[in-house]
Parts: C-alpha cells; structure tokens; sequence
C-alpha cells in the first residue's frame, strides 16, 4: 500500500515539473523574442544611417533586464555595428546562425550552457539590413525552476507523511479487533477455557463477528 503511494505521488511529481518546466521555458523565449523584435525596430534608423552611437544608445535600455548579458547589432554583412554588455567571445558560434538570419530572413533561437540567445532580423522595406543578438543568461529562470522544485518537493514530502499516518492509522484501526479475535481464539484453542469472551469493537462488521462468536 505504502509503495502505491509512493509511485502515486512520484508520478503526479513528475508530471507537475515536466509541465510547468516547459510552460516557464516557454515563456523565456517569448519574452526574448519579444525584446529582440523591438529593438530590432528601434535600430532600424541607425542601422540605415550607419549610426552605431544610436544603435548602442537603444542597446543600453536592455540595462533594463539584468538576465541580458550581452547583446549585438551586426550589418548585412554580418560584421559588429554595435554591442551592449560582455565582450563578444562567442563570435565564431553565432557566425551561422547570424549567416542563415541574413540569408533566409529568418529567425533564430540557440540554448547553451551560458543561456538562451536569439537572432533576429533588422528589416526595412523587406529588406534584411542587420540581424540583432540578445543572449539571456536565464537567471530568473533557474530560480523560479528552483523555487518551484522546493515547493513542489515540501508539498509531496507532507502528502506522503499524511497518507502513510492515515494509512497506518486505517490499517490499525482494522486489524487490531482482529488481532483481539484471533488472541481470544487462540486463548480458547490452548486453555480449554470457554468463559472467554471475544472484546466489543467499534466497527460493525467485528461487532457482529464477536458477538456471533460470543453466541457459540
């Protein structure tokens, strides 16, 4: 019975991380996203205008979100117009993904161990003119996961003490009357004393036991 519950609420805990790990997942990238579309519409102008001062100016704003480390603007030739944050020491990774943004006019969105990094065009007039990097070192994200595990883990810890008292209190509150049968039973059997009488209960089913018993 103990092991039942045990893989009862292993499952349950399963599930409930698998779930809410992915939905929290989910919505780092989409705020990343997010982000990276609108400064990507705010560089438009400098990028255009080769105006790099401007593009750091809109760079700096991410100072907003501390998980953001870094951040980078390059040209339709993939070379740096402007940076935000820790020096660039991942140039040589993100050089395809910055190739495939410029020539598929596409998104793109890498995981490693540093973080969650997106590449988004800089387009104007359909017309990709630069790609824009954003790199999360998911921080926030980490912490709402492991705040999320501790709670997760407390609530399962309680349920399964609760369970297992309320089991064993079942399991006693059952056999002990037995138990009690059975003594008075044996007692019977070994000393040839038909004066024993089996012990009242409180549950119905052993009351009518002991009493038909009694009767014999």
């Amino acid at each position: 019975m103990l092991s039942l519950v045990i893989v009862v609420v292993t499952i349950m805990l399963w599930m409930i991380i698998s779930s809410q790990t992915e939905v929290a997942r989910q919505h780092v990238e989409s705020e990343l996203i997010s982000i990276s579309e609108m400064v990507a519409a705010n560089t438009v102008a400098a990028v255009l205008f080769s105006d790099p001062a401007a593009a750091k100016n809109t760079l700096n704003s991410l100072k907003a979100k501390p998980d953001i480390y870094k951040a980078s603007i390059y040209d339709a030739e993939g070379n740096v117009f402007a940076q935000y944050g820790s020096e660039n020491n991942e140039s040589e990774t993100e050089e395809s993904e910055i190739n495939t943004v410029i020539s598929q006019h596409m998104s793109v969105m890498r995981r490693n161990i540093n973080g969650l990094h997106s590449f988004i065009p800089i387009v104007s007039e359909n017309e990709t003119i630069g790609v824009i990097s954003i790199s999360d070192n998911m921080k926030t994200f980490k912490k709402r996961l492991n705040d999320l595990y501790y709670w997760v883990f407390l609530t399962s810890a309680l349920a399964l003490l609760i369970s297992s008292l309320i089991m064993f209190w079942l399991q006693g509150f059952f056999t002990k009357p037995l138990n009690e049968l059975l003594y008075t039973i044996q007692n019977i059997t070994d000393k040839k004393d038909y004066t024993k009488r089996a012990p009242t209960s409180a549950t119905t089913e052993f009351e009518v036991l002991g009493r038909n018993f009694n009767n014999m």
